[in-house]
């Protein structure tokens, strides 16, 4: 009987981890900081970043996934990339220290500072891609295990 108890008692835990019920960040308001001199960027790109980034930070998913590009929202449904996302630690501060701009595509390298659970900060160097389609520039989202690039023949 008890093992049956305990048994249940991991199940309710383990769905509890796996849930995809709001999280309400401990920073309600983001902090963007552009670090670089590059003053030519082009100022749909950095509306585009900061308007993704602040969403990101404030864990609003519907918003970040209308901000993906147009293949990430054909191969991943809204539903998947809220629960994917969802887990993460929360985002303290964003750095933005670079931008490399070209037709149709930006790289963007940012500094993130995230909070654990255990409420340490940790940074992290995340080099950002950004792919101008429609008339409009989108983060191009990428996990080689649930979007693989494809292979150049």
């Amino acid at each position: 009987m008890r093992k049956i108890f305990v048994f249940y008692v991991l199940i309710i835990l383990l769905a509890g981890c796996a849930s995809d019920s709001p999280h309400t960040p401990k920073t309600p308001n983001p902090k963007i900081q552009w670090l670089i001199k590059n003053d030519h960027i082009d100022p749909s790109l950095k509306s585009a970043i900061n308007k993704f980034w602040q969403a990101r930070q404030l864990r609003q998913w519907e918003k970040c996934y209308e901000l993906e590009a147009p293949s990430v929202q054909e191969s991943t449904s809204l539903d998947f990339y809220r629960l994917y996302h969802n887990g993460g630690w929360d985002i303290k501060e964003i750095q933005i220290l670079k931008v490399k701009e070209k037709p149709k595509k930006a790289s963007v390298l940012l500094q993130i500072f995230y909070e654990s659970p255990k409420q340490e900060i940790r940074r992290q160097r995340l080099l950002d891609t950004w792919i101008f389609e429609k008339g409009k520039w989108y983060h191009q989202f990428h996990d080689p295990l649930v979007r693989p690039k494809k292979k150049r023949n």
